[in-house]
This record gives structure tokens, C-alpha cells and sequence, in this order.
């Protein structure tokens, strides 16, 4: 029996779904059977919805998604794009497969290239942080294999705190940032020296970028 949800791509998404029941995955939209009700693109650098529908004709339901920054099942965020008047069950059906690669956010086909710039900029934004942490902590005299390792356990334990905070990372700053304690002084520094605006501009730029430039940022290189 034909499978019911056709993902075509040779991308993370594509890689994350080839073994899941039900799914047929393929390299181009040419490959596509038919008796395939739902279709959905893999990447940024797919083709269009609007594309897609001038080769697939008027059957599928149509979507596009991508996988952001995260590793393992589950463990990345999916930004889903559906085609005006996609079936409601039909995109409730591409949720719920998709859930397996990760959480799913439902936006626009025409934010689907900026998030995907500052989804895979933002490993590079937040490791920019993370140098100037231990490069602060071996100038306050700890050994710099100690500060390494302090720093990078905060920063999972950080994530695993957002994973289940529904609110914005600011309220977890505040929770953490005693009157007069050490976090307060720090913060006042970053203040200082204008670094949240410095963030907001960098994500600004990547979201900027085009498409092409985004793709050649998508994995990091040796």
C-alpha cells in the first residue's frame, strides 16, 4: 500500500523520518507515487510550496519543514510550514510525525529561510558566549580544563531548565539574579558593554542572509 506521507529531501528532516512507519521518503518531488495524500518538503533549499503544487497537481496536502539546531530523536526544534488550505487533519498528521524529530512550530512559508539562518547561526552566536565565560573564569585563577567543564555542564543544565520553562529566558535570569549577588554584578557588566543588543543585531543580520549563504552555514566544518 502506498504510504500516506511522502517527505521529499535528502536533508535532516528526510534522515530523521526514513524508517518511520507509513512514510515514504524520496529525492525529488518526481519520485512522488500516487495515492500520496500529504507531501512535505524537506529544507530551506527545497522547492517552493507553490512549486511543488505546479508539479503535483491539485491532490496532496502540502508543507514544507525544517529541522533546527539538536541532535538525536526528538531533540531539535521543526519549523512547519503549511500551504494555504492545507487540510486541518492532514497538518495534525504531519504534527504528530514530526513531534518524532523534535517540537514543532507552526509559521509562515516566508519565515522559514530567516529561522532557518538564525537557528543555525545562533551555535556560533552562543559559543562566542561561552569563550568569554571561560576565558573570564581562568582569569579569575581557575585552571582553564576546570573552567571548560564548568562552564559547558552549566550550559546543558541551562537548557534542560529552558526545556521546561514556558516562559522567556529573561524570567529565568531574573530568578537566578539575587539582590547584590554575583549574578547582578556580571549582568550589570554585560550591560554595560551593550552585549543583549550586540545579540539582537547578530540575529537580525543572519536572519538577513540569503537563503544560499544560510545552507552553506547548515553544518559545522572540521
Amino acid at each position: 500500500m502506498d504510504a500516506k506521507i511522502c517527505v521529499v529531501g535528502e536533508g535532516r528532516l528526510a534522515a530523521a523520518l526514513a524508517r518511520s512507519s507509513g512514510v515514504d521518503v524520496v529525492g525529488s518531488l518526481g519520485e512522488v507515487r500516487e495515492g500520496v495524500s500529504t507531501v512535505v518538503l524537506d529544507g530551506d533549499e527545497a522547492a517552493t510550496l507553490a512549486e511543488a503544487r505546479s508539479i503535483l497537481g491539485e491532490e496532496p496536502a502540502l508543507f514544507r519543514a525544517i529541522v533546527g539546531s539538536g541532535t538525536g530523536p526528538g531533540a531539535g526544534t521543526v519549523l512547519l510550514c503549511a500551504e494555504e488550505g492545507a487540510p486541518p487533519e492532514a497538518a495534525g498528521r504531519v504534527v504528530r510525525l514530526l513531534e518524532t524529530a523534535g517540537k514543532v512550530q507552526v509559521a509562515p512559508e516566508s519565515l522559514l529561510a530567516a529561522c532557518a539562518a538564525v537557528s543555525r547561526s545562533s551555535v556560533g552566536f552562543i559559543t562566542v558566549a561561552l569563550e568569554g565565560i571561560e576565558e573570564g573564569a581562568v582569569e579569575a585563577g581557575l585552571p582553564r580544563s576546570v573552567a571548560r567543564a564548568f562552564v559547558r555542564q552549566t550550559l546543558m543544565a541551562t537548557a534542560l531548565l529552558l526545556q521546561d520553562h514556558i516562559g522567556s529566558p529573561a524570567d529565568l535570569k531574573d530568578r537566578v539574579a539575587s539582590p547584590g549577588g554575583t549574578t547582578i554584578a556580571g549582568l550589570a557588566a554585560l550591560e554595560d558593554r551593550a552585549t543583549r543588543g550586540a545579540f539582537i543585531r547578530a540575529a537580525e543580520l543572519a536572519a538577513a542572509q540569503d537563503p544560499e549563504t544560510a545552507r552553506r552555514d547548515q553544518a559545522p566544518r572540521d
